[in-house]
């Protein structure tokens, strides 16, 4: 099973998010889903440039959930989550 960790924009972005009414289900599901693959770095599209290294994983038509996985360590970096257009 993998670890999650959150970074500080992520957690910033996640509360605004809420506020808007991000369907919580959405992602607990996608957090359900992400840490029962033997891989999770294929649930998501790789991103490049300055996010090289990052997936994205898609919460629906514009909300995307971006993250890291160290495969050593076993765990999963949220990094980001937010509108396509203010996550990239």
């Amino acid at each position: 099973m993998w670890q999650i960790t959150e970074t500080d924009t992520y957690l910033k972005n996640l509360r605004k998010l809420k506020r808007s009414g991000l369907e919580k289900d959405r992602l607990v599901v996608a957090i359900k889903y992400l840490t029962s693959k033997d891989d999770p770095t294929l649930c998501g599209t790789p991103k490049s440039y300055n996010l090289k290294y990052h997936y994205a994983y898609e919460l629906g038509r514009s909300i995307r959930l971006i993250f890291r996985v160290d495969k050593e360590s076993k765990i999963i970096w949220f990094v980001n989550i937010g509108n396509h257009k203010d996550v990239y």
